[in-house]
């Protein structure tokens, strides 16, 4: 069972890793096109929150045509919250749009 857990979670991983590629990319035309990194976060903040939750990010994913696990969902909440697993903000999205892909799952 451990083998088959193993497995799931490199596939929510890798699709976690594939969804975030084409968020990186529509967030890079964005801004090339003039939005700002608020704005693009505002998508993801349809509550005007301040932060987005993991249902705030399903549903942003949703709304740009990116369908996503919800186990491949949590995986991508981490990759982008610095701070926090369970949300991020303007400036978390900032640093996730710049920054290097993800490697390999973690063992």
């Amino acid at each position: 069972i451990r083998a088959e857990q193993e497995e799931a979670y490199r596939q929510s991983y890798e699709g976690a890793v594939a969804v975030g590629k084409e968020l990186r990319s529509i967030l890079r035309l964005a801004a090339m096109r003039g939005l700002s990194i608020d704005q693009s976060f505002q998508h993801f903040d349809s509550k005007g929150m301040g932060y987005v939750d993991l249902d705030d990010l399903v549903d942003g994913l949703a709304r740009l045509g990116l369908g996503v696990s919800g186990s491949a969902a949590e995986i991508l909440m981490s990759m982008i919250g610095r701070s926090s697993s369970l949300l991020f903000r303007a400036d978390d999205l900032q640093a996730y749009m710049n920054g290097p892909d993800p490697g390999p799952p973690p063992e």
